[in-house]
């Protein structure tokens, strides 16, 4: 692990990257459950701040949670939200 102690931005581009396939594939919470015990004592390790190291994985399963192929926070999105045409009135002063 010598090269990446120095390069703590491409260990978390690659967590990122990698975080961002899990949740495209499992979702939000199996991602992370599966992904986190086994990288953060990597990222403890390495030195890299806990909450920063926490804010990149939020991040990347949320990005992940809106990609193809899967798309589980899109598909949730599309059966939860009514018509632009349906909520306007709502938002008009009586």
């Amino acid at each position: 692990m010598g090269p990446l102690k120095s390069a703590h931005w491409l260990f978390l581009i690659a967590i990122a990257f990698i975080t961002m396939m899990f949740g495209m594939v499992l979702g939000g919470l199996a991602g992370g459950g599966v992904l986190i015990p086994v990288v953060f004592p990597i990222a403890e390790t390495m030195g890299i701040d806990p909450y920063h190291f926490n804010i990149v994985i939020t991040a990347s399963v949320g990005i992940g949670l809106f990609l193809p192929p899967m798309g589980v926070g899109s598909s949730w999105r599309c059966a939860c939200q009514p018509a632009v045409g349906q909520h306007w009135r709502a938002y008009l002063p009586t």
